[in-house]
């Protein structure tokens, strides 16, 4: 290969590595099917009842270990809810070692199901009442989980999807309003 030849594909070649660099630190990925906006799921009985994330923005330091809650509030006191379940969406490249557990909002649930999936970002989880409970709000379960010392977001988001559900005693589900959660490295 000539001299002349060298010169330039040696430039063409820094240069691709040069944006292909840029681009790839411009990058953001965000968790599949995750929003943080309200979303209202219709139901056929009442009171209207509210899951959100405590607190709803969180700063945190990569890799340590952090807890945030899941707020249930209702319009009136309710003494039939009999089960919760929540599907979770996270970014498993931001958020890792995650555990979830039982709030107080029901005095000694049994936890139906606790599925943390930190391939696909998603958390399936379900409690069941043992006793029926007349408290208007409450802490229905406990997220902990680690940053990611590794990731390089400034940012993500944890949201309940649309399979979530509150359910009554005469198994229907409530009328029921999300609102996720935004963390910030």
């Amino acid at each position: 290969m000539s001299k002349k030849l060298l010169i330039p594909i040696s430039l063409f070649l820094v240069l691709t590595g040069i944006l292909l660099a840029v681009f790839v630190t411009n990058t953001t990925i965000v968790a599949p099917s995750v929003s943080s906006a309200p979303t209202t799921f219709n139901a056929a009985s009442s009171p209207q009842v509210t899951l959100s994330f405590i607190p709803s923005s969180l700063t945190v330091s990569p890799g340590k270990s952090t807890t945030i809650a899941v707020l249930l509030v209702s319009s009136k006191p309710i003494d039939t809810i009999t089960l919760a379940q929540f599907e979770i969406g996270f970014d498993p490249t931001a958020i890792t070692d995650i555990q979830i557990q039982p709030g107080d909002f029901f005095a000694n649930p049994t936890v139906l199901l606790n599925n943390i999936n930190p391939k696909n970002g998603r958390i399936s989880y379900a409690l069941e009442a043992s006793q029926q409970t007349k408290k208007q709000q409450g802490v229905v379960a406990t997220i902990t989980f680690t940053p990611n010392p590794s990731s390089w977001q400034k940012q993500t988001s944890l949201s309940l999807l649309p399979k979530t559900m509150i359910r009554d005693k005469a198994n229907n589900n409530l009328s029921l309003t999300t609102t996720g959660a935004t963390i910030i490295f």
